[in-house]
């Protein structure tokens, strides 16, 4: 009777002993669920890319290039409107600074040797779902195995957004106009998720303060909305949050403790 196979899952299942060990590991780490979100995730931006005209190479490229939905999201409907490149970059730029605690976080992890390409390109193709998954996997995988590990995960869905980026351009042309709408309504559907689930108090400053002043900014100046439009009213959430903070801190502290 042949013996059954066994399933181990990341946590459980043996260290890996090679640098291909550990690559196809972190391959496979991904596939399942993830997968899911990486398709109802990039198909749609895929969509929207050629919605916005622009041709089939470009979606693949922008979604390698940027690999931020948010970003890419921006800087198509900056360049779709015209807008200066440095305002472009900037833009995206500035949407990228929210991955630096993340990827400061993890390089430490993961470096091994003096290889600094391979760790700029690591820090690159980093996202919310690697590192997620690397910092629960890690403890579990040799040191001088981790870069190894890391970039089997990332190279996942890295590579698996430009597929889906790729395949939602090409199929988006024969659709029927109904039904691609009903595809590109999903990447807004995927921002409201990602604020529905905020509970940061600046953030939802910043997203209001926003929303109402938006369309005014882009009466007085379209190619420059979305820059002004984030670093303005980012800056005045931020220092809002703050005050709000110190208000309440202050009673706090002068408030009378009860020593018995």
């Amino acid at each position: 009777m042949p013996a059954r196979a066994v399933y181990h899952s990341p946590m459980t299942a043996p260290s890996p002993t090679t640098a291909r060990q550990a690559f196809l590991r972190g391959l496979r780490a991904p596939m399942g669920g993830a997968v899911l979100i990486i398709a109802a995730s990039y198909l749609p931006f895929g969509a929207l890319v050629h919605e916005s005209g622009l041709p089939f190479w470009s979606a693949p490229l922008i979604t390698g290039a940027i690999w931020a939905l948010p970003a890419q999201i921006l800087f198509v409907e900056m360049f779709v409107t015209g807008a200066p490149a440095v305002a472009i970059l900037i833009a995206v730029s500035l949407s990228h600074a929210r991955f630096m605690p993340m990827v400061v976080s993890i390089l430490p992890l993961i470096r091994s040797g003096r290889r600094r390409p391979l760790e700029f390109f690591a820090a690159h193709i980093s996202a919310v779902m690697s590192w997620t998954l690397a910092m629960r996997d890690l403890p579990t995988i040799p040191q001088h195995l981790r870069m190894a590990y890391y970039m089997g995960i990332a190279l996942a869905f890295w590579g698996g957004a430009i597929l889906f980026t790729a395949l939602g351009h090409a199929i988006a042309d024969p659709m029927p106009a109904e039904v691609r709408q009903v595809v590109l309504l999903l990447v807004f559907a995927y921002l409201w998720v990602l604020f529905a689930d905020q509970r940061n108090r600046a953030f939802l400053f910043a997203v209001g303060m926003g929303a109402v002043a938006g369309p005014l900014i882009y009466l007085a100046t379209p190619n420059w909305t979305l820059l002004i439009t984030g670093i303005l009213f980012g800056s005045l959430a931020f220092l809002l949050d703050a005050r709000l903070a110190r208000r309440r801190a202050v009673p706090a502290a002068s408030a009378p403790t009860n020593d018995g």
